[in-house]
């Protein structure tokens, strides 16, 4: 099967296990935000966005770079194989370490704190599906990685749906995610062992660090921390200043529009190969791709605005219930971000596959520094209003960092 092939049906699987995430993503959304109320659910996307910024370092940028090195012929792939796991291992295992640690120096209640410690291991558990997840894009099989993807949510939706239904309590709610990622784990390793004969090829006794390898993972961890805090540190901000339920308010605007950018993520994860591919031996090619990525996100962005702004009072309603009605005017700012976030995502992955990760690092940094200074000048007086427009200039200023290093690099030498 050619690429071209590949591609098609990989798209059309994304599409259609994306289609069932948005049902399954509002299904939960539906259930959560009825069940727990605004300030019940505030606390449940408090804990996985505090754990958030401690599931980075369980991949540390492993993910790209294991998709980046496997779409090439390698020499020793064994052995590339091995480091990535050891050090997988080791980044799971501090992940969940750093942050119980750290739980200790938040003001969070110890309802909280107890729900933070169950979901780590949730957290942890999904980094470890990650590195299946990778292995199978890289060799173009993302029919796999939808497929554990939507069973692992099915059975979370699962899970949650009985316990609600048993009126069981917040704890039982966050578990949910565990038994999910769980099962999740179980089919990656078995679809691992069948594509790679994952247990018969790797010794541990065998286990050696490779330095190049290691090296660029710890760039590209760099490159994930920056990437998550950027988009939760508003989240943690407004948990501190703010009560649950102004959390809840913004956390419900915030996750529509993750289900907006949901179709474009595995849109991204399906070229992201041939742009690694490409950027080496055919960039002719590569610069195609490139640019009908960004038609195709101008036209996308453009559809979930006029639709979004058209929709929002039906949108929220339907996702949070009459309880949500103030998330209507976050919403409607976020929607002006959306634009950004897609032409933002497509010069991320350009650069990563051009081996060009400083250009990413500081337009990152710089950006995350405006936007937790301003979040931290803005939400004590604004709260949600302010962190909802906080997030559109970020991803404007982003933008202008971005196109700039394109122009000063030259990277863009071939897309007129």
């Amino acid at each position: 099967m050619n690429i071209v092939n590949k591609v098609i049906i990989n798209t059309t699987f994304q599409i259609a296990g994306r289609l069932l995430s948005f049902i399954l993503s509002f299904i939960s959304i539906f259930i959560l935000t009825r069940y727990l109320d605004v300030s019940g659910y505030g606390n449940f996307v408090l804990i996985f966005s505090y754990l958030s910024f401690f599931g980075f370092l369980s991949d540390m940028g492993l993910s790209l770079i294991i998709v980046r090195e496997f779409s090439k012929k390698i020499s020793n792939p064994a052995k590339q194989m091995e480091t990535f796991i050891l050090i997988k291992i080791i980044l799971t295992l501090l992940s969940i370490l750093l942050a119980l640690l750290t739980l200790i120096f938040f003001p969070y209640s110890d309802q909280i704190k107890l729900a933070i410690v169950i979901g780590s291991f949730a957290v942890a558990i999904g980094g470890l599906n990650g590195f299946g997840a990778s292995i199978f894009q890289s060799r173009l099989k993302m029919d796999l990685v939808t497929l554990i993807d939507q069973i692992t949510k099915i059975i979370t939706v699962v899970f949650i749906g009985i316990f609600v239904i048993l009126k069981l309590n917040f704890y039982f709610i966050v578990s949910s995610v565990l038994l999910g990622n769980s099962v999740g784990f179980i089919i990656t390793l078995f679809y691992l062992h069948k594509e790679i004969n994952i247990f018969q090829g790797i010794k541990l006794r065998n286990f050696s660090l490779n330095k190049k390898l290691l090296k660029d993972s710890l760039l590209m961890g760099v490159v994930t921390l920056l990437a998550f805090s950027y988009f939760k540190v508003d989240s943690l901000i407004l948990s501190i200043y703010k009560n649950s339920e102004e959390l809840g308010i913004y956390s419900l605007a915030y996750k529509i529009i993750e289900n907006i950018l949901l179709f474009w993520g595995f849109y991204m994860a399906s070229i992201f190969p041939l742009f690694s591919l490409y950027s080496k031996n055919n960039f002719k090619k590569y610069i195609n791709i490139f640019n009908n990525s960004l038609t195709l996100s101008i036209i996308y962005s453009a559809s979930c605005l006029i639709i979004g702004y058209n929709q929002t009072v039906f949108i929220v309603n339907l996702f949070g219930g009459s309880e949500f009605m103030q998330s209507i005017i976050p919403l409607r700012i976020l929607l002006l971000a959306v634009p950004l976030f897609l032409i933002n995502n497509i010069f991320y992955h350009s650069f990563l596959s051009l081996y060009k990760i400083k250009p990413v690092i500081v337009s990152l940094f710089i950006s995350l520094i405006f936007n937790v200074l301003l979040n931290i000048i803005f939400i004590p007086h604004y709260g949600y209003i302010a962190a909802s427009y906080i997030t559109v200039v970020t991803e404007l200023i982003l933008l202008i960092l971005y196109s700039f290093f394109i122009r000063r690099d030259n990277v863009n030498k071939n897309l007129s």
